[in-house]
């Protein structure tokens, strides 16, 4: 017997549901469509801010437009580009749409009450970083 599961996620006064197969997006649908007065979108392209990138068999979600404006808004849109966004000789781990620059940026934080150049030149190669992947997001297989 194949399981079914689904989720609502909340924002103001816009739902998106994600389920498992397509009856249980129907029942989902069909369960907020007896309470409440809704209109069905379709698959969205955005939401907050993050870009969804529907594939054959996965689905990308990404941040561009929020890195070039961070890159532009601290003068790195034309920074060296670095393959990595710490020192190759220091860890990272996972986060959001970015989950290559969690450590690094969760590292930089502990260092807040004691900054230092080292500290800047740490974020500024963060930022160099994002401007050489910022076409880069998290990628999920899918089924259809």
């Amino acid at each position: 017997m194949a399981t079914m599961s689904g989720s609502i996620t909340v924002w103001v006064n816009d739902l998106m549901l994600f389920a498992s197969n397509d009856a249980m997006m129907e029942h989902m649908k069909k369960s907020i469509e007896s309470k409440w007065q809704a209109t069905d979108l379709g698959e969205p392209s955005k939401i907050i801010g993050i870009k969804i990138t529907f594939m054959l068999r996965s689905l990308r979600i990404s941040q561009q437009k929020y890195i070039k404006n961070l890159l532009r808004k601290e003068k790195m849109a034309e920074a060296n580009l670095v393959s990595m966004p710490l020192d190759p000789n220091i860890q990272y781990l996972a986060n959001t749409t970015r989950p290559d620059i969690s450590y690094a940026v969760n590292k930089l934080g502990s260092y807040t009450a004691n900054l230092s150049l080292e500290h800047y030149r740490s974020l500024k190669r963060i930022l160099r970083y994002l401007a050489g992947t910022k076409d880069f997001g998290i990628t999920s297989e899918v089924p259809r």
